[in-house]
């Protein structure tokens, strides 16, 4: 073999005049430090303030509650003594009139006092005259039950001539005080949120767990419902991620303007303050010191770039060969060869390569074969796993998965056809005892009979019959009315009757089926689910007629 001169050896006077890329890596990594520290210190700068604004909506807030919840202990013990009827009225009058005091404070729009039966007692409204014992019925709206679980209920924001408004409800005192349910305007909550200023266009702003806005300087936005929940800082806020996370620090606007943002939790509330700045504006002090620190890598950088011309201009012809001789293999020209006369590793392996080329060329055709017979031995399991995944392994009919599959299918499709679809449910009357008196060999032979019947009975190619569960079986039967519906059902308990399978736990001696019928046409009033509802309560309803029979839902 003659001698071949290595690429050190080649190459080494161009590596060797690459000294002054230490320079540009220098350089690079000096600006990659300041980068990041100069962002951290803007990312804690900015938290900082977004978490200042929650401490202060969370202070605010529980002050609201705090001093809603205030009552007055000596009144309460004062009428400890009283009969229990004279005793509730003397509470409510009591929390009634510190509800009149609590009618002073600028954050609450109106509070009603609620009875512990749920009636009205006291309405005050800053915008409306007092209302005093309307007996309007609160005792089904959501407050009123989570309060009477012993928990205080805050509601979700909600907008109240066009201010972002919440419902706070308590019980507050002995329960015959009733129950306290003030609605607050967020709106003298959340303005400092939106004074504050960062930079020159930065802007602060506050979202619900829903990461709907709830303020921010833009009150069009506010009134709009914008929901902030597909930006990517919102994202990490939703998900818990911590404030100063670095998936925070590459965010943008809704108008895909990058910004860097920082937000703070609010525990008690689920709200989320953020404060964020564009990024041009955040790093315009980076972007010159990045020009000097260019400035003095820049004679690095074009060295670098020669030496990497001249190297090129050595190697790209056999790469090329390279490059192209295994375009030509891997297209499926196996007797192709590359010929490189470099004296150096690339020769080397374009020697390595053509020998693989060989190797693969010969190796092909046994190799299409053994691919081919795995092919077809992996088609044909397939096949099997398919039919086993839909099919119940001892009747021999659908599963319950493949039920629920064409169930919803022909759901959406009787949807957009405007069709009936006609659900069938029944089981084995007296099945238990069956199993019971023959053993379980008899029952599953019984279930395979029942099935074989419904498959002959239930015979159009439309219609699905299927093992709903133990003894249950269902079939589908898509744009089938009623009358025909009730046709069907009575054939198939007339068949299996016919089949006088003894039954001696049977009132009837011979094996019976129960059966439920729910026909429906699918719309925005109903449901695959009420469908299915009505037809077990129908076939229920069978039984509790006598059984071996079929009766037919009602409107679904």
């Amino acid at each position: 073999m003659r001698h071949r001169v290595t690429l050190y050896k080649k190459y080494a006077w161009i590596f060797g005049s690459l000294t002054g890329g230490a320079l540009l890596f220098s350089g690079v990594l000096n600006i990659s430090a300041v980068y990041e520290e100069s962002q951290s210190a803007m990312l804690k700068v900015q938290h900082e303030k977004a978490q200042a604004a929650a401490d202060q909506i969370a202070q605010y807030f529980f002050g609201i509650e705090q001093r809603i919840g205030m009552t007055s202990v000596s009144a309460v013990s004062a009428v400890s003594a009283v009969s229990n009827k004279q005793s509730r009225k003397t509470l409510l009058e009591q929390r009634a009139a510190e509800i009149q005091y609590l009618r002073r404070t600028s954050a609450i729009r109106e509070i009603r006092l609620i009875e512990p039966n749920g009636r009205e007692y006291l309405h005050v409204s800053r915008y409306a005259p007092d209302v005093a014992r309307s007996g309007a019925d609160f005792s089904r709206a959501d407050f009123f039950k989570r309060v009477k679980t012993g928990r205080s209920y805050r509601s979700p924001v909600y907008f109240q001539d066009a201010a972002p408004s919440m419902t706070l409800a308590m019980p507050v005192g002995p329960e015959g005080a009733g129950i306290t349910v003030a609605e607050i305007d967020l709106e003298f909550l959340l303005a400092n949120i939106s004074r504050i200023k960062v930079g020159q266009s930065g802007l602060a702003y506050a979202i619900d767990v829903n990461g709907h806005l709830i303020a921010h300087p833009d009150i069009g936005l506010i009134l709009a419902r914008t929901n902030m929940a597909g930006l990517p800082q919102v994202q990490a806020a939703l998900s818990g991620t911590d404030g100063v996370d670095p998936v925070t620090r590459h965010a943008h606007r809704k108008n895909g303007e990058p910004v860097v943002t920082a937000f703070s939790r609010i525990a008690q509330l689920d709200w989320f303050v953020f404060v964020e700045e564009p990024l041009s504006e955040a790093y315009h002090p980076l972007y010159r010191q990045a020009v000097r620190s260019a400035a003095l890598v820049l004679v690095s950088i074009l060295f670098a770039v020669w030496a990497c011309v001249m190297l090129v201009r050595r190697m790209v012809k056999p790469i090329e060969l390279l490059r192209m001789g295994t375009i030509r293999v891997g297209s499926g020209a196996l007797n192709h060869r590359i010929h490189i006369d470099t004296g150096d590793e690339l020769e080397a392996l374009a020697d390595g390569f053509n020998q693989m080329a060989a190797q693969l060329q010969e190796s092909y055709g046994t190799l299409e074969k053994k691919v081919a017979d795995r092919t077809r031995e992996l088609e044909e399991l397939n096949g099997k796993l398919a039919t086993l995944t839909i099919t119940d392994a001892l009747t021999g009919i659908a599963n319950r998965r493949r039920f629920d599959e064409v169930l919803a299918s022909e759901w959406q499709r009787a949807s957009r056809s405007g069709q009936p679809l006609t659900l069938g449910l029944f089981d084995i009357d007296w099945f238990k005892p069956y199993n019971d008196y023959y053993g379980h060999q008899a029952g599953d032979e019984c279930l395979r009979q029942v099935a074989r019947v419904l498959t002959l009975t239930i015979g159009r190619t439309s219609d699905l019959v299927a093992r709903y569960g133990g003894e249950e079986f269902v079939f589908i039967s898509p744009d089938m009315d009623t009358t025909a519906a009730l046709a069907m059902a009575r054939k198939l308990c007339a068949t299996l009757r016919a089949q006088a399978l003894p039954h001696a736990e049977s009132s009837f001696g011979i094996v019976t089926i129960s059966v439920g019928i729910a026909v429906a046409v699918p719309d925005a009033n109903n449901s695959v689910e009420e469908l299915i509802k009505a037809a077990d309560q129908a076939m229920y309803q069978a039984k509790a007629q006598g059984r071996n029979q079929v009766v037919l839902a009602g409107h679904v």
